[in-house]
């Protein structure tokens, strides 16, 4: 309005920085699509993406998580339990 700008960033109370939980890290638009999915062991993880920048993210429990986070947590909790000699799927997949 005045040739100003506004900052609505959020901060945490111990004064670090933080996204508000529905704006994009990126561009800070409110334009975010949810995908809510359970892994293996009914653990729940979300990704979030931003359309108009193509950015995307995982969250679990309230928390972001950076890539290699999401990745250990999926392997994890997505182990098929190993039951008697056999595969879990019923099929042999040739060496």
């Amino acid at each position: 309005m005045w040739g100003r700008s506004a900052s609505f960033d959020a901060v945490a109370a111990d004064g670090s920085r933080m996204d508000p939980s529905n704006t994009c890290p990126s561009c800070r638009r409110r334009e975010l699509i949810d995908f809510d999915m359970a892994l293996r062991d009914a653990t729940k993880v979300r990704m979030r993406v931003c359309p108009p920048c193509h950015v995307r993210w995982w969250e679990h429990d309230g928390r972001r998580l950076a890539r290699d986070e999401m990745l250990a947590l999926v392997a994890e909790h997505s182990q098929r339990p190993v039951t008697g000699g056999g595969t879990t799927t019923g099929r042999r997949i040739p060496a």
